[in-house]
């Protein structure tokens, strides 16, 4: 299937489109690092706490600490103190790499 085909795009249309695709993805890269660096100068302060959305058929997804870097990027900050009753009526939504639940003094 990686031999060309007659009456098919010619190699050179191939590699023409590949490096358009290649050029769109460098663009929005470096619209992310500009997005990114406007953020840093803005001095955007990292919440101490953030709830991530839940999937589909649920409200509330996981508690991280405001560090953390969920997959998913639909977060919200939260107080320490609704961190801490969102934990306690729900241990499960403690996320297991930052531990948010250790770090509020949390028993789970």
């Amino acid at each position: 299937m990686n031999e060309w085909q007659p009456g098919g795009p010619s190699r050179l249309d191939l590699l023409l489109f590949l490096e358009r695709v290649q050029e769109m993805d460098l663009a929005r890269t470096r619209d992310w690092i500009k997005a990114e660096q406007r953020r840093l100068d803005e001095g955007a302060a990292i919440p101490e706490y953030v709830a991530q959305s839940g999937p589909p058929g649920r409200t509330m997804g996981m508690i991280h600490k405001g560090s953390c870097k969920p997959l998913d990027s639909s977060v919200h900050a939260v107080a320490a103190d609704d961190a801490r009753r969102l934990l306690h009526a729900q241990a499960s939504l403690a996320c297991q790499v930052c531990r948010p639940d250790t770090a509020l003094g949390i028993d789970l």
